[in-house]
């Protein structure tokens, strides 16, 4: 937790037999920042607010996102020849196993046939994915772009809201919260996204 009046960090300590985070520098010396301590429990109810309002709505905030940034991605690939011929490839593929998928529908081919061949061709499309994944490797965009995966996952993993505090969630989901006044906490959570919360 950061101060987002001074810069200082926040520290854990007991007031008056509550658990709360403070402001290192007021700690030291309330004159020199005025942000006071906010307790535990309210830090933590905000939290699991925030993530069952984006365990309701993620998939038209966080969605959108992952697709623009694969959209931006490609966008910076097209002009490379290898690249456009490995989604030919890939597409060619698809409509293949949507070909084949349509044979079965009308009986032209058995269950055993069609599961040998849609294998056979979703081995060929992982493989150039993978292939595809390494040419268009840049790193800083590939970790955002992981990290919204995983957000997006961790949502979908789930089946009710939040109730209460979840260690392994917080953690695994909040970057840092930068605390912007009495009255404001801001949640940076992975994959760059911030979300401001009223206390």
């Amino acid at each position: 937790m950061k101060c987002g009046k001074c810069g200082s960090s926040f520290r854990r300590k007991k007031i008056n037999n509550t658990v709360c985070w403070t402001c290192s520098k007021h700690n030291i010396n309330a004159a020199d920042c005025e942000l006071k301590a906010i307790p535990q429990d309210l830090i933590y109810s905000i939290f699991i607010g925030l993530c069952n309002k984006l365990f309701c709505n993620y998939k038209t905030i966080l969605k959108p996102l992952q697709t623009s940034l694969q959209d931006l991605k490609l966008k910076e690939f097209t002009g490379k020849t290898q690249v456009m011929d490995i989604h030919k490839e890939i597409a060619k593929f698809r409509e293949q196993t949507h070909i084949l998928a349509r044979l079965k529908t009308k009986g032209f081919l058995d269950e055993a046939k069609y599961i040998e061949q849609t294998t056979e061709l979703t081995a060929k499309i992982n493989k150039l994915q993978a292939e595809l994944k390494k040419l268009t490797r840049s790193d800083d965009e590939d970790e955002t772009l992981d990290q919204i995966d995983m957000l997006i996952d961790f949502f979908e993993k789930r089946e009710n809201p939040m109730t209460e505090f979840e260690e392994s969630a917080f953690e695994s989901i909040v970057d840092k919260i930068v605390v912007k006044s009495q009255h404001e906490l801001e949640f940076h959570l992975i994959g760059g996204l911030k979300f401001k919360e009223k206390i």
